[in-house]
């Protein structure tokens, strides 16, 4: 799911509490929303991880181009014109267009999951500043 796409739900899912708004109703939606929510962070975090086992097999690839181990073909395919000292390896994957492009999708998951963990958190809160509004209403009407 896009960054924009979840934000355009948090968008949809939360209004505003104000007085006015039925808050009873708005405290039932909470269970429903923290299920929604967490099938989200959960199909996000599975893509990170994804990524991030990915990233592990890349690095193995990418190790074994560049310090020589690869199978001709590999070399064949993409030439390694240069002798690369063992210390240099590490740069080399680190600035590899490929491994620049994975760590690139894994940062991007990261800050989505983030932002789920962050809206789920916000969802759980949610129960406190419900209750404080009908507090608020009481002390207001008098009772």
């Amino acid at each position: 799911m896009k960054f924009s796409d979840l934000e355009q739900e948090l968008q949809n899912d939360f209004p505003k509490i104000e007085l006015g708004v039925d808050l009873a109703q708005e405290s039932l939606k909470i269970p429903a929303l923290f299920s929604k929510w967490m099938q989200f962070y959960n199909a996000e975090k599975l893509i990170l991880n994804k990524y991030r086992a990915e990233a592990k097999k890349l690095y193995k690839r990418l190790m074994e181009y560049y310090s020589g181990q690869a199978s001709p073909e590999v070399y064949h395919e993409k030439p390694l014109n240069i002798k690369i000292l063992k210390g240099e390896i590490d740069k080399y994957i680190e600035l590899d267009s490929e491994m620049i492009q994975m760590k690139e999708r894994i940062e991007n998951q990261e800050t989505k999951v983030k932002f789920l963990e962050e809206t789920i958190k916000a969802i759980r809160d949610r129960n406190f500043i419900i209750k404080n509004a009908i507090e608020y209403s009481k002390f207001i009407s008098g009772l």
